[in-house]
């Protein structure tokens, strides 16, 4: 079977699995760029997107943290890092 999958060094390839739920090194196809264009296409599209005027995104748990997948009109919105993160 044929899936999307991320590589171990964060290429994105349309690639065979094996039964053993790895990755075959014949016939993958580097379809990064295709995968980045899709998401960023698929976030604008959202009612979101629109309904805040240029943001919108997904948060996820990972481990002990939670990630956003964001896309923002930067025209209009600014990432700035927060404050209480303790960090230096």
């Amino acid at each position: 079977m044929k899936r999307v999958v991320c590589g171990c060094f964060g290429t994105i390839y349309y690639a065979e699995i094996s039964k053993n739920g790895f990755m075959s090194g014949n016939n993958r196809k580097d379809v990064t760029d295709d995968a980045l264009v899709a998401v960023l296409n698929h976030i604008m599209a959202m009612d979101e997107y629109k309904d805040r005027d240029g943001f919108s995104g997904y948060e996820y748990r990972v481990g002990e943290s939670n990630v956003n997948l964001v896309v923002y009109d930067n025209t209009k919105y600014k990432l700035v890092r927060r404050d209480d993160t303790g960090e230096k």
